[in-house]
């Protein structure tokens, strides 16, 4: 029988119904594997994966709502289907059945053609999900293998600091520890987070990416744990959550300071036990993930302000990875020039000229990486032909009108020079003075700084401006 066919299993202690079952599907070359109780039969669920499960009610050694249950812990990247076959049609027994996980009920004895037809539907319905997320997965193959050279420009670099990240990196790749990444906006964070999981020597798995700063806060909960239907209006199904897709690879949680804080306790706690309850449910799920947690805060100056558990940075800070700004690392400006004008443009010959390299430089580059690689990109757009000029497209406000930098010095406010200050200090400061220069408006501020209108909102909201 092909691979493509679909198949369904039949637990039920009845022979007869087994065997009758097997008939009405067979005829229509299904795959049907059996089994006579509970327990055997969840042992042939994951050991077939099918796309349906009949599975009876009464049986010996395991009943069908505790294998219902247990079949409901296996995580399967699609959630199977089950029918279930009673002959209790009270509303008890109905509800129970369901609470259990089953999609379906049929009372016994079934009418075969009632049961044919909702059976194929169920099973038909499992195997296109299943063929959507296989393509899926070989779309974002496709996808990865193309952006990869372009991304990793982020892990691209020779400065001697980089480089002992690059090994801490590796090591962490091979481990199963939480790592915390620090860094500004734009350093690559996302990037070193999959470099760790899709490293030859780590573990494989899916890579689950959560942004704890762009979700709401009333949805977040959901999305991380999951959530059992009717759990609360709008929950029309059961959810699986995060943790549960990342069960054997890797969860990121970026912008980790942005989760509130009743849920940093939660997620200490699965860090602790490595146990998961979805919203709403009481069922608890043993998940075995590696957590990678990233913030472009200082994680002290965050535990300080009580934006991030204390207990929980240390838990997450096994292995730290600090990432520094682009203006920390000049040297690696041409060696990525050359990267993202190769890759971005690979049937173009073209060159950012040395006086260019040099001007860009002295550049700051608050977008850091991000922001040298959106500027090549719209040079190669709008300077089609010969060599390529960044300066040209560096914010007008800091640069003269002939496309010279205008010199750092002067956007620093007065009385700062002297005095020895903290990188959040300079950069709070920095913010507020592009501000106020540029009349308030946080779209050119944004634009100016190579931030995101939503970082530039959030950052002006921590220090007081509204």
């Amino acid at each position: 029988m092909s691979s493509n066919a679909l198949s369904i299993l039949i637990v039920d202690d009845d022979q007869a119904i087994r065997r009758m079952i097997g008939i009405l599907f067979r005829k229509d070359f299904i795959a049907v594997t059996e089994a006579e109780n509970g327990l055997e039969g969840l042992e042939a669920f994951e050991r077939a994966q099918p796309d349906l499960v009949l599975l009876d009610h009464d049986m010996p050694v395991m009943d069908g709502v505790t294998a219902c249950s247990r079949m409901r812990q296996v995580p399967f990247p699609v959630e199977t289907p089950i029918l279930m076959m009673t002959v209790h049609g009270d509303p008890a027994t109905v509800e129970a059945a369901f609470q259990a996980g089953v999609t379906d009920y049929i009372q016994k004895p079934p009418a075969w053609a009632v049961l044919q037809r909702r059976a194929r539907h169920l099973a038909e319905k499992c195997r296109a999900e299943k063929l959507i997320l296989q393509l899926k997965h070989i779309e974002e193959a496709h996808l990865h293998a193309r952006e990869q050279e372009i991304e990793n420009a982020f892990l691209v670099g020779s400065a001697k600091i980089f480089q002992n990240i690059m090994t801490t990196v590796e090591l962490a790749a091979t481990a199963r520890a939480p790592v915390l990444i620090t860094g500004e906006t734009g350093t690559g964070k996302n990037m070193v987070a999959k470099a760790i999981h899709h490293h030859p020597g780590s573990t494989r798995g899916e890579f689950i990416s959560l942004n704890c700063a762009a979700i709401p806060e009333s949805l977040i909960e959901a999305e991380l744990f999951g959530v059992e239907k009717g759990a609360y209006t709008g929950a029309v199904s059961r959810r699986k959550g995060a943790f549960e897709l990342a069960h054997g690879g890797t969860l990121f949680l970026d912008e980790i300071g942005e989760m509130p804080l009743a849920l940093q306790t939660k997620l200490l706690a699965i860090l602790e036990d490595g146990i998961v309850k979805r919203l709403g449910g009481e069922e608890r799920i043993p998940v075995d993930v590696r957590i990678i947690a990233a913030t472009n805060v200082a994680p002290d100056l965050a535990v300080r302000q009580g934006k991030l558990r204390g207990d929980l940075f240390y838990r997450l800070n096994v292995i730290g990875i600090h990432l520094p700004p682009l203006r920390e690392r000049r040297e690696d400006i041409p060696v990525l020039c050359r990267h993202f004008t190769r890759k971005l443009a690979p049937a173009r010959e073209t060159e950012v000229p040395a006086g260019e390299l040099e001007l860009l430089g002295k550049y700051p580059f608050p977008g850091n990486v991000r922001e040298l690689r959106n500027i090549i990109e719209r040079c190669l757009i709008l300077q089609p032909s010969g060599p390529i000029f960044p300066s040209r497209l560096l914010p007008a406000e800091l640069t003269t009108g002939d496309g010279m930098l205008l010199p750092l010095l002067a956007s620093t406010p007065a009385g700062l020079l002297n005095e020895v200050r903290t990188l959040e200090e300079v950069e709070r400061d920095h913010i507020q003075f592009v501000y106020n220069k540029l009349e308030k408006n946080q779209t050119r501020t944004a634009r100016a700084l190579g931030l995101a209108l939503s970082t530039l909102k959030r950052k002006l909201k921590e220090v007081g401006v509204e």
